[in-house]
């Protein structure tokens, strides 16, 4: 590739992060494993009695429209606009992550 080689492609859990290691890749995109927490953007929202938390690709018409005021003309809306079960604190699964990644190494 001659470059950086990003995986952007969704990482549902852990094993994700350790197989994209082993092959190489110099970075992992995490945005669905973070969001919903406190740290992450959205607004959170109560639907039923339960909590959620607004959250929206940045290829997504919400993202376009918020940054750029619109979908350019020459562009399509790639992302998606979700909400996704509020999590509260990263820190848990922060310590997922690095327990995963630290298994899939022993």
């Amino acid at each position: 590739v001659g470059g950086p080689f990003v995986v952007g492609v969704g990482c549902p859990g852990p094993g994700v992060l350790a197989r994209a290691s082993g092959a190489g890749e110099d970075l992992v995109m995490l945005g669905g494993m973070l969001s919903g927490h406190d740290g992450s953007g959205g607004q959170v929202v109560e639907r039923d009695g339960k909590l959620y938390k607004q959250f929206y690709g940045m290829s997504s018409a919400t993202a376009m429209h918020k940054y750029a005021g619109r979908v350019a003309d020459y562009r399509a809306s790639e992302g998606k606009a979700v909400e996704v079960t509020y999590r509260g604190p990263v820190e848990p699964t922060i310590q997922e992550i690095l327990g995963g990644v630290r298994s899939a190494c022993t």
